[in-house]
């Protein structure tokens, strides 16, 4: 079975709505054209989707219905993402939480994740995984990417407090060494922060 026709062809139809070509601009013909055209249910259910996420809108100039993208449809065709993962890191820069969608998008879509999974041992990777998030499942996908991210973040948080001591460490083994040089440093450092 060709890869287009199990596909929920959300991507291919947001990408050629944004495109500055007027011959993509009616994505049903184009993509009926191809050798194995997708079902028409799909493309109907990705159209629908794309509209419930405000990604694109009909316009209606006389009798004629055109499907065009909208701003936030242009925005998300223009970042190399997947519609959904698009869409989840733009809610998330709504709500103020650019990184961790970035983070949770990057653990969703990459291999091997955060925490250590050893083969064939479920009940194993699951106690694991239960260090960093109690309600994790190792049967929801969902649970799993929480348990990583929240393993990201512990990880993270201890790289960066680890960083922060070496770096003050260092600063304060150079202070004792030249003090003078560390006052006037110290004093530019605070008046400039």
């Amino acid at each position: 079975q060709p890869q287009i026709e199990s596909a929920s062809c959300r991507d291919e139809i947001l990408v050629l709505l944004s495109s500055i070509n007027k011959i993509f601009s009616n994505p049903q013909a184009l993509l009926k054209r191809c050798l194995d055209p997708p079902p028409d249910i799909s493309v109907a259910k990705a159209i629908i989707y794309l509209q419930e996420i405000g990604a694109c809108t009909i316009r209606r100039v006389g009798r004629k219905e055109t499907l065009v993208p909208t701003d936030l449809g242009k925005l998300l065709a223009s970042l190399p993402y997947t519609v959904s993962n698009s869409d989840m890191i733009v809610q998330g820069a709504k709500k103020g939480m650019l990184h961790e969608a970035l983070v949770l998008v990057s653990i969703l879509n990459t291999r091997p994740y955060p925490i250590l999974h050893i083969f064939a041992e479920n009940e194993v990777n699951e106690v694991i995984q239960k260090r960093f998030y109690n309600n994790v499942n190792s049967r929801d996908q969902k649970s799993v990417a929480v348990a990583n991210f929240a393993a990201y973040l512990f990880w993270y948080i201890n790289w960066k407090i680890n960083i922060f001591y070496k770096q003050a460490m260092s600063r304060f083994l150079h202070c004792t060494k030249n003090s003078n040089e560390c006052n006037v440093d110290y004093l530019n450092h605070s008046f400039n922060t």
